[in-house]
């Protein structure tokens, strides 16, 4: 309670202390400083007092960051690759702010090799077709995802034919979806996911459009027959 003022915040309150037997107390002196990365408290017993306990210091504000590489599918292209990041932080600064500062110290660092080759980079724009191309992958009808029984009838109780109409929608929206439990809907998600269109997945929107538009065609089309 001593460390809770208007001049000190603590950003990780839940951090564990010490287990103490019932009526002790525990009286303690907190070292302010500041640092880099980890330091080991053999470093440290030069910088505290001689009755005084060194602890290993966290200076870093990040407690995990991994990162994973996955296939992601593009205008019916399977030949690409998308990286996701799981970076989880003590609460001084965000996620996005540490990712951030990492990619500015990258390029601060790698700077050094600028000029070192001189490499010419023709980038080659990536030419968007305005057919159906562009939405081929997502005309498939659901039966292509495998689904169980159960998630398959649903949807098509619900007048769901194709893949698109899925990655259309939002999280709530298929959320609402009548007779979706929770194992359905982590099967569907996981199937878009395998596909690349997990929740972070947008179209853009001349694609949507489009897709749009020819689902809307086709289900008039067979509504006519």
């Amino acid at each position: 309670a001593d460390l809770i003022n208007d001049e000190v915040e603590v950003v990780n309150p839940d951090s564990f202390l010490a287990t103490l037997n019932e009526d002790a107390k525990l009286n303690f002196t907190v070292v302010v400083a500041q640092g880099l990365g980890y330091v080991q408290s053999e470093d440290l017993r030069d910088e505290v007092d001689s009755d005084a306990i060194a602890l290993d210091a966290f200076f870093t504000p990040v407690k995990k960051a991994n990162y994973e590489i996955g296939n992601v599918l593009v205008e019916d292209n399977p030949n690409y690759e998308k990286i996701t990041f799981d970076i989880e932080t003590d609460g001084q600064i965000s996620p996005v702010d540490a990712f951030t500062n990492a990619l500015e110290t990258m390029y601060k660092q790698l700077s050094v090799f600028n000029g070192v080759l001189d490499v010419e980079i023709n980038a080659t724009p990536v030419k968007r077709t305005t057919d159906d191309s562009e939405i081929k992958p997502y005309l498939e009808q659901i039966d292509s995802l495998g689904l169980s029984a159960r998630s398959f009838n649903s949807l098509d109780r619900s007048g769901i034919k194709y893949v698109g109409e899925l990655v259309l929608m939002s999280a709530n929206e298929v959320k609402n979806i009548k007779n979706l439990g929770r194992k359905s809907l982590d099967e569907i998600a996981d199937c878009l996911e395998d596909l690349g269109y997990g929740e972070d997945f947008e179209l853009p929107d001349t694609t949507r459009a489009n897709l749009v538009r020819k689902i809307e065609q086709l289900k008039e089309s067979s509504a006519e027959e």
